[in-house]
């Protein structure tokens, strides 16, 4: 949406249609555990012609002095509303959402079956290389035990639906989302002792205090940093920190200047 963005911007007469699987605009967003927030400032993230958010400044809890960061329902409504009231109300832009690009420059409706084919005259600009794979998507690169009969493995999103408390939660990988669990079941009252944090890798972490808007507050944060030595991944211990997901970019195709509207598509 970005790339988007800017092409209605600075190519005159520029006309776009966008190919999504997803049922809207929003990317990975949509799939997202309920619970996840940028791991930057709101105004570092987005489309250039719009902010995300009102710039405000955080006035409590741990991160108290620093820029606001977006939840996911409000990156979700910060994309519905550039897709609506900018790239609709062009007249330049139109989104075929709940369709697969096939190759060969068809793609087809996953609704409806219905395909469409993108003329010799428009250009197919591949966008969707850039999204991230996250595990509400993806099967776990792993197996369980036979035996452990009272194991069961979830995706992050799971988390906030949980029926009933466990004895003890393992949290696989080393990024945000791993460290977004960790965060938030400390956060509701889990002991410590009770998380096995297993860590393919050490991860690097930004002190967000020092990545902040220009002339924004340079606050050292406290209680917040992780703990990333070798013996930090004991069985008996969690320390964590938020770090950040990607971007993603729903796929596209750049239309040149009035070659393109949608009867014009061979079905």
């Amino acid at each position: 949406m970005a790339f988007t963005d800017a092409l209605i911007d600075h190519a005159d007469g520029a006309r776009v249609a966008m190919v999504d699987r997803r049922h809207g605009a929003g990317g990975h967003w949509l799939e997202a555990y309920p619970f996840v927030r940028l791991h930057q400032a709101s105004l570092f993230y987005g489309v250039a012609s719009t902010p995300l958010g009102d710039g405000l400044v955080q006035h409590r809890g741990p991160e108290t002095g620093l820029y606001e960061r977006a939840s996911k329902f409000e990156v979700c409504a910060y994309y519905e509303s550039i897709l609506n009231n900018r790239f609709l109300e062009s007249d330049r832009v139109e989104l075929f959402s709940a369709c697969e690009y096939l190759g060969d420059r068809t793609f087809v409706s996953l609704v409806s079956g219905e395909q469409f084919e993108v003329p010799e005259r428009c250009r197919i600009v591949d966008a969707h290389y850039l999204a991230p794979r996250i595990p509400a998507e993806t099967r776990p690169p792993f197996d369980v035990a036979d035996d452990a009969d009272d194991a069961r493995v979830i995706p992050v999103n799971d988390l906030a639906r949980l029926g009933h408390s466990a004895d003890e939660y393992v949290v696989v990988g080393s990024g945000q989302t791993a460290t977004d669990a960790c965060v938030w079941l400390l956060s509701h009252g889990v002991d410590p002792n009770s998380i096995c944090w297993i860590r393919p890798r050490e991860p690097w972490m930004l002190n967000r205090a020092m990545v902040q808007p220009a002339d924004g507050p340079r606050r050292a944060l406290s209680g917040v940093g992780v703990g990333v030595g070798p013996r930090q991944l004991s069985h008996s211990r969690c320390r964590a920190g938020p770090a950040g997901p990607s971007p993603a970019h729903p796929e596209a195709s750049q239309v040149p200047p009035g070659s393109w509207s949608r009867p014009t598509l061979d079905r």
